[in-house]
C-alpha cells in the first residue's frame, strides 16, 4: 500500500506539473486577456458535471464492483454495462449541454463582458462539452482500474490530456490560439480513454447488448446523488466563478484560473499521498467499532496536514510575487499581470489550511454508514456560501473573490469536523470505553 501511495503522489505531482506548464504557455501566449476568460468560461460548467460524475462513480461503484468480483461472469457484465451505460449517458448529457446549456451561460454573462463578443465562444463550448463527456468515460475507467486494483495504472490515465495540449501547442506553435488547448485535451483524454479500454479488454469484452445490466446501472445512477452532491464542494467553484467573475470584471476569471491551480497543486502533493494511506485506516477503525483510536488518529492526522498545510501558505504569501514572476511573467504577462495575480494568490493562499482539513475530515465522515446526506448537505451548503459571499465581494475584483473562497472552505472545514466528532465520535466513544 504504502508503495502505491508514494507512485500515486509522484504521478500526481508530474500530473501538477504539466498542469503548471500548460498554465505557463497560456500566460506567456495570452496573459488575461480574452481568450483564457472564454477557455476557461466555456469548460465551466462541463468540467463541473464530470467532476461530480467522476466522484459518484469513485465512491460508489468501488464497492460495488469489489462486492460481486467472485462471480466472475457477472464481475465482467457488470463493468461492460458501467462502461456502455456511462458513456451514453456522458454524450447524451453533454449534447443536451451544448445545445441547452450553452446558450444559458451565454445569456448569464453582463452585456458588457468581452466575453460575450469573442467570435469562438460557441465552438469553445462545444469542444468543451466533448471534453466533459471525454472526461466521464474516462473516470468510469478509472474507477473500474481502481476496483481491479491497478491503481498507479488508474492514476497515469489524468497525464495524456496535459500531453495532449503540450505536444499540439508546440506542434502548430498555437497558430489556431485558444482552440488549441481543447482540441489538444480532447485529443489526449481520447488517447487515455483508448489505454484505459486496452488494459481492460480482458474484463470487458466480449459483451454481447443482451447482457448488459440496465437495471443495475439505472439503480446505481439513482442510488448516488447524495455521493455526487457532497463531492460538489470541490468542483462547484467552476460555475460560481464563471458566474460572478465576468461580472466582477475583465481578466478576473483568468486570474482565479491562475491562482487557484497553484493552490490546488500544492494542497494536492500534501494531501494525495496521505489520503491514499489514512483513509483506509480510519475505514478499519470504524469496522472495527474502534472510535477512540479513531478519534485519536484523526486528530492527529489534521493537525500534521493543517500544520503543513499552514507552513506551504506562508511560504505562498512571502514569495508570492517572486513565484508568479519566475512561473508567468513572460510575453502577454506583464507587470500588471503580475501585480494583479499576486494579490490574488496572497488571499487564495490562506484557503489551502481548510481545503486540506476538509478533504480529510469528508473522507473521515465517509467511512461511518449512512452519512451520504448528511455530506451531500455539506457540499451543497459550501456552494451557496461562496455563491452569496462572491456576490457581496464580487466588487473588489479578484482579490474580492479569492477572500469568498477562503472564507467558504474555512466554515466548511468547521461544520465537517465539529459534525464528525460531534454527530458521530461524541456517540460512540461510550461505547468502546465501556
Amino acid at each position: 500500500m504504502f508503495r502505491n501511495s508514494v507512485f500515486i503522489t509522484l504521478l500526481s505531482l508530474s500530473s501538477s506539473v504539466l498542469g503548471f506548464f500548460v498554465q505557463i504557455l497560456l500566460a506567456q501566449r495570452f496573459g488575461l486577456g480574452v481568450e483564457v476568460e472564454a477557455y476557461l468560461f466555456s469548460l465551466s460548467v462541463p468540467t463541473f458535471i464530470a467532476g461530480m460524475a467522476s466522484a459518484m462513480m469513485s465512491y460508489s461503484v468501488v464497492p460495488r464492483l469489489v462486492n460481486c468480483e467472485k462471480d466472475t461472469t457477472y464481475h465482467r457484465r457488470y463493468m461492460g454495462s458501467l462502461l456502455i451505460g456511462v458513456t451514453a449517458m456522458a454524450f447524451i448529457l453533454m449534447g443536451i449541454l451544448s445545445n441547452i446549456l450553452g446558450k444559458w451561460q451565454i445569456y448569464s454573462l453582463p452585456p458588457e463582458s468581452p466575453i460575450r463578443e469573442y467570435s469562438d465562444l460557441p465552438l469553445l463550448i462545444l469542444l468543451a462539452c466533448l471534453i466533459g463527456a471525454f472526461l466521464i468515460v474516462q473516470g468510469c475507467l478509472t474507477t473500474i482500474l481502481n476496483s481491479v486494483k491497478f491503481y498507479i495504472i488508474a492514476s497515469s490515465l489524468s497525464l495524456p490530456p496535459y500531453f495532449g495540449i503540450l505536444i499540439l501547442s508546440f506542434g502548430l506553435n498555437w497558430s489556431i490560439d485558444i482552440l488549441t488547448v481543447p482540441i489538444g485535451m480532447l485529443f489526449g483524454t481520447s488517447i487515455s480513454i483508448l489505454c484505459g479500454v486496452f488494459i481492460l479488454r480482458q474484463h470487458l469484452f466480449p459483451l454481447l447488448w443482451k447482457q448488459i445490466l440496465w437495471t443495475e446501472i439505472g439503480q446505481l445512477a439513482f442510488s448516488s446523488p447524495y455521493t455526487a452532491i457532497a463531492m460538489s464542494c470541490f468542483s462547484s467553484h467552476f460555475i460560481v466563478d464563471a458566474y460572478w467573475a465576468p461580472h466582477a470584471g475583465q481578466g478576473v476569471l483568468s486570474t482565479l484560473g491562475y491562482t487557484q491551480r497553484i493552490v490546488i497543486a500544492f494542497g494536492s502533493l500534501v494531501v494525495t499521498g496521505p489520503s491514499a494511506v489514512l483513509v483506509p485506516r480510519m475505514a478499519e477503525f470504524v469496522r472495527e467499532g474502534n472510535y477512540k483510536d479513531f478519534r485519536k488518529f484523526l486528530l492527529l492526522s489534521l493537525m500534521v496536514i493543517g500544520g503543513v498545510a499552514a507552513v506551504i501558505a506562508l511560504l505562498l504569501m512571502v514569495f508570492a510575487e517572486r513565484l508568479i514572476q519566475l512561473l508567468f511573467a513572460r510575453g502577454a504577462f506583464g507587470q500588471e499581470e503580475v501585480v494583479v495575480v499576486t494579490s490574488t494568490l496572497r488571499y487564495m493562499a490562506l484557503a489551502i489550511v481548510p481545503i486540506l482539513i476538509s478533504v480529510i475530515s469528508l473522507r473521515a465522515l465517509f467511512c461511518f454508514y449512512k452519512s451520504e446526506r448528511i455530506a451531500a448537505v455539506l457540499g451543497l451548503m459550501w456552494t451557496i456560501i461562496y455563491f452569496l459571499l462572491s456576490y457581496f465581494f464580487h466588487n473588489k475584483g479578484s482579490v474580492g473573490l479569492a477572500i469568498a473562497y477562503g472564507i467558504s472552505w474555512t466554515v466548511f472545514s468547521i461544520f465537517t469536523v465539529s459534525i464528525i466528532f460531534i454527530k458521530y465520535l461524541k456517540t460512540y466513544i461510550p461505547q468502546v470505553d465501556k
